[in-house]
């Protein structure tokens, strides 16, 4: 009651009957002792077949030759019709009616073109005015000149600095403390001349306060509260300042960042969150 799907050759444990020459296409016929029958016709080019088991399930198998596809379907009463197309050149294809059905390796709807996409990172330079929003996988972002806005989307995003300009701070809209990272080009911020690169600033060159912003302008531009000082953030602001000489009052300070935006701020950044290259 089984078939052959390369074939089409019922494989019954009856002797099957009538194999002509080659360019013949004689009856075969086999029935096996569990109820399963079968019937084909077949010649050395190629053949087919039909068989039916003892649950009512209808097998038919066709081979096209030695270099053409073979065609295996196979259903029941009531089922989907569930199928394999394949040829000695590559791999098959399932097709079936249901992409859920678990029978079904791969579901191919009538007239439809599938398409794999994979997401892309976003590696881009801000401009004045400019807004980017990233995929979701990391993404970088590098300020430019005038004011940009960069949401970096899923996973761990950075924001790189390797220029340094008054009046264009750029806003990282998600950034999360713990997950995203803010960079300084050393040799541009030499106020971390002495910070080995590719590692976080020391806890020490961070400050954060909710009266930073009032502070840099009462101090006419200088941040922290200590020399070593070199980046100050506000919580209710969510402004970020950089200073290479930390408090010593030489009105140096400048703005470079907004992280987050009204009532998204971040309660507190740490040093991890800011890389020196």
């Amino acid at each position: 009651g089984m078939m052959d799907p390369m074939m089409g050759m019922p494989m019954g444990m009856d002797p099957m009957m009538g194999m002509g020459p080659q360019g013949m296409m004689d009856p075969m016929m086999g029935m096996d002792p569990m109820g399963g029958m079968g019937m084909g016709m077949m010649d050395l080019g190629g053949g087919m077949g039909m068989g039916m088991d003892p649950m009512g399930n209808v097998i038919l198998g066709m081979d096209m030759g030695p270099m053409g596809p073979d065609i295996f379907i196979m259903g029941g009463p009531g089922e989907e019709i569930h199928g394999h197309i394949g040829d000695i050149f590559g791999d098959p294809i399932f097709f079936g009616p249901d992409p859920d059905d678990p029978y079904v390796d791969n579901y191919i709807e009538p007239g439809t073109t599938t398409v794999a996409v994979t997401a892309t990172s976003l590696d881009v330079t801000g401009s004045a005015g400019s807004v980017h929003t990233g995929s979701g996988v990391s993404d970088s972002f590098t300020a430019g000149p005038g004011k940009s806005t960069f949401t970096g989307g899923g996973a761990a995003d950075q924001m790189k600095f390797t220029t340094l300009r008054s009046n264009a701070e750029d806003t990282f809209l998600d950034f999360t403390s713990g997950t995203d990272k803010i960079k300084f080009t050393a040799s541009v911020y030499t106020g971390f001349s002495g910070n080995t690169l590719g590692n976080p600033i020391s806890a020490n060159q961070l400050y954060q306060d909710t009266g930073v912003d009032a502070a840099v302008a009462a101090s006419n531009s200088d941040i922290g509260t200590a020399a070593t000082h070199r980046i100050a953030y506000d919580p209710d602001s969510g402004k970020v300042y950089y200073d290479p000489t930390g408090n010593a009052v030489d009105t140096d300070a400048v703005l470079i960042a907004i992280l987050g935006d009204t009532g998204t701020y971040p309660t507190t950044v740490v040093a991890g969150d800011f890389i020196v290259i």
